[in-house]
């Protein structure tokens, strides 16, 4: 009994237990593939990969890159990475006569795998690019049983009183 209880934590511990890869179209048209492997021709078709524990994070991330777009910056902003575990989303700001302009690109490495997307290369107005990033936002919220809808979500009420002393 003893040989059997060891020979199944031996095969348990050999049988590893990968991390899951959110597969997203740059498109925003395919539906977005969980997974526990990337591939490199996923990645030639334009598949961005983004390991499911990190979008909140990233989905964060797009809200606050979203937020910079929306206000005239200071001067001395000139660029910044924001992290979602082995995602990057790299913002530069480039100086324009009357408006302030953003390359923004994401970079993902999983299993030494690189994917990119170029969200932004500087040529539209941050108009153009927020309607992008609200896109995308979209395209996310898409995977339901991670980003649920905000009446899914019931606040639970205590009674506390609170005596003074």
């Amino acid at each position: 009994m003893k040989y059997l209880f060891a020979y199944c934590l031996l095969i348990a511990s050999f049988r590893g237990v990968g991390q899951k890869v959110a597969m997203l179209d740059t498109h925003f048209q395919q539906p977005i593939v969980l997974t526990q492997k990337d591939s490199l021709e996923r990645i030639n078709r334009g598949i961005i990969s983004i390991e499911v524990k990190d979008l909140d994070t990233f989905y964060a991330n797009l809200n606050y890159v979203e937020a910079v777009l929306s206000k005239p910056q200071d001067p001395k902003l000139s660029s910044f990475e924001l992290h979602a575990g082995s995602s990057v989303i790299v913002v530069t700001r480039m100086d324009m006569v009357n408006d302030d302009r953003y390359n923004i690109s994401i970079r993902s490495n999983i299993n030494d795998l690189t994917s990119r997307y170029i969200l932004a290369n500087g040529s539209e107005p941050n108009r153009e690019v927020k309607y992008r990033i609200k896109d995308l936002k979209n395209y996310l919220t898409t995977i339901t049983p991670l980003f649920k809808a905000n009446y899914d979500i019931v606040p639970k009420i205590y009674n506390v009183v609170a005596y003074p002393r």
